[in-house]
């Protein structure tokens, strides 16, 4: 192994928080026939948000330590809540969090697996003094018809970050 070369052992997410939207919205009242969609899902509650992508985003991620914040070096940001197309949500986030400015953004225009290509790009981003920083965060409950049961009951406004 070559010197300063980081141990795939040595990948670890060392910090998890999330932040959920501000509304707390109970399926058992939402629909006559919750039990059953409840006892498929495991879904009770879902969470709604007046607050948009970037603005949850930077709230689960100011739950990190300033010590911690001054280590990222990638921030990797996964959404398809973008509330416009340039800049992307990345660098929104990283100048109101104040990141470094030799901090690398990037941002993953991806749903459920969107967590998993961060991981596997932040793996082959992360070196001994680079730290990466993975935020998810999106806001389907505005786009959600009213009444779809196949997504009304599942889909929350939150945001959560992996260190």
């Amino acid at each position: 192994m070559a010197k300063n070369s980081l141990n795939k052992s040595e990948f670890a997410i060392k910090n998890i928080e999330f932040e959920l939207g501000e509304k707390k919205i109970n399926i058992a009242n939402r629909y006559v026939e919750s039990g059953k969609l409840i006892a498929k899902t495991g879904i009770q509650h879902v969470f709604e948000s007046d607050r948009d992508s970037a603005t949850l985003g930077v709230s689960a991620a100011r739950k990190i330590l300033k010590s911690e914040r001054d280590r990222v070096r990638v921030l990797i940001v996964v959404s398809q809540s973008n509330s416009r197309m340039l800049p992307g949500l990345s660098y929104e986030i990283h100048s109101r969090l104040g990141l470094s400015e030799i901090c690398f953004c990037i941002d993953l225009l991806q749903g459920c697996a969107g967590f998993i290509h961060g991981l596997i790009l932040a793996s082959k981003l992360v070196e001994p003094d680079r730290h990466v920083l993975i935020i998810c965060s999106d806001t389907y409950r505005s786009k959600i018809e009213p009444g779809d049961r196949s997504v009304d009951a599942i889909f929350s406004d939150a945001a959560g970050r992996v260190f």
